[in-house]
């Protein structure tokens, strides 16, 4: 008996549910169907329309202190106190060859906290042959389902990017 442990196609398990081009100040996903049992994001070539700007999220319209995000690292006693959830770190704003990865875990879940976690490549926001490269860990201590999700660039509006938004069974 033989076991493989590669997929047998690339994305399986994953539905692809929907493709959004990133222009102005901000996009929010909306309407997400409430029927997988994660998220999974994938954000390419994104591009702020203001170098070093950095990539923030929000679930469900919520702009209330109620988030946290640290790299990763074991961590006790935290708090929650920000209004919004990093994804990116400082990006430049004339090269956009940057991968941006979120999954957001059972975001149906109405009883329990919501996390996710994000890995992200970006061109330096200063020296476009360096990189920024942040492991996150996103929380938020609200038990709602996640219906949307708002992401937008720190300041400024963003210039390019395709984001790509998945159900994962």
């Amino acid at each position: 008996m033989s076991i493989s442990l590669v997929p047998s196609t690339p994305h399986e398990g994953l539905t692809l549910l929907s493709t959004t081009t990133l222009s102005g100040a901000s996009v929010t996903l909306s309407s997400i169907p409430q029927t997988y049992r994660d998220l999974k994001i994938v954000i390419r070539n994104i591009k702020p329309a203001t170098d070093d700007a950095e990539f923030v999220a929000r679930f469900n319209g919520d702009s209330a202190a109620r988030y946290n995000t640290t790299q990763y690292a074991s961590s006790n006693n935290n708090t929650y106190t920000a209004t919004q959830l990093y994804i990116a770190e400082k990006n430049d704003n004339s090269v956009a060859t940057g991968l941006i990865t979120w999954n957001i875990y059972d975001y149906t879940n109405t009883t329990t906290w919501k996390n996710a976690n994000c890995i992200s490549v970006t061109v330096n926001g200063t020296t476009t042959t360096s990189f920024n490269y942040v492991s996150y860990a996103n929380f938020y201590n609200q038990i709602d389902a996640i219906s949307s999700i708002y992401i937008a660039p720190s300041t400024g509006n963003f210039t390019s990017g395709t984001l790509l938004l998945y159900g994962v069974n």
